[in-house]
C-alpha cells in the first residue's frame, strides 16, 4: 500500500513533476513493495523499500515502455497502475 506521507513527503523533496506510475511486490518473496516513478522527460526512478527505515532506488534514463517493461521484471505480472496527477 502507498503511504500518502510518503508521497507528499516526496512530492515536496524531490523532483517538482515526480509521479507514480505502477506499484507492485518483489517477484522473489512477494512482500518487499517496489514502485516506479515518472521524474520528469525520459527520466523514471525504480525504489524498492527493503524495510521501513530502508529504501534502495535506481534513477535512469529510459522510454515509457522500456521502463515499464524493466519494473515488471522486478515484480513480475502482479502490479496494478496508479495514477497521481
Amino acid at each position: 500500500m502507498v503511504h500518502l506521507l510518503d508521497i507528499g513527503l516526496r512530492r515536496r523533496t524531490m523532483w517538482a513533476n515526480n509521479n507514480l506510475i505502477a506499484k507492485g511486490y518483489s517477484s522473489l518473496d512477494g512482500i518487499t513493495p517496489i514502485y516506479l516513478w515518472s521524474c520528469g522527460k525520459s527520466k523514471y526512478e525504480i525504489e524498492v523499500y527493503k524495510n521501513k527505515y530502508y529504501s534502495e532506488s535506481k534513477v535512469f534514463d529510459s522510454s515509457y515502455n522500456k521502463a515499464l517493461d524493466l519494473f515488471k521484471e522486478f515484480v513480475g505480472d502482479s502490479f496494478e497502475y496508479v495514477a497521481l496527477l
